[in-house]
């Protein structure tokens, strides 16, 4: 598959979009796309490290999905400006998502041949 897919993620873990995102995602990348996701507002709380979801709800964990993009060789990235508007510090992401800026977004968005947001 050509091009890149870039998919942006808005919507936080309170959200059965966020998990459907990323199910999308995750059938992209096994289906040949090389894709790139970029977390903001309330999606950069789905590259949080060390999630724990209610029993019962353990196929919601973002962060397994997030983890398991990151090893199909994904690139995620989490808006910087809302990781420190949310308080969580780049030591408490999932090794592997980057912290992003506006530019990143630029380009990537300019990269890529689709662009899709949740």
């Amino acid at each position: 598959m050509e091009g890149c897919v870039l998919l942006v993620l808005d919507v936080g873990p309170d959200k059965l979009r966020a998990i459907n995102a990323l199910r999308l995602a995750e059938s992209l990348v096994d289906q040949g796309a090389k894709l790139k996701l970029f977390l903001l507002d309330d999606g950069v709380f789905a590259a949080k490290s060390n999630q724990k979801p209610p029993d019962g709800l353990e196929g919601l964990n973002l962060g397994q999905k997030i983890e398991g993009l990151l090893q199909k060789h994904a690139e995620v990235f989490a808006c910087g400006t809302c990781l420190l508007a949310k308080g969580i510090g780049e030591q408490e992401l999932i090794v592997g998502v980057r912290p992003g800026t506006m530019a990143d977004l630029a380009r990537l968005t300019l990269e890529s041949t689709k662009a899709l947001v949740f």
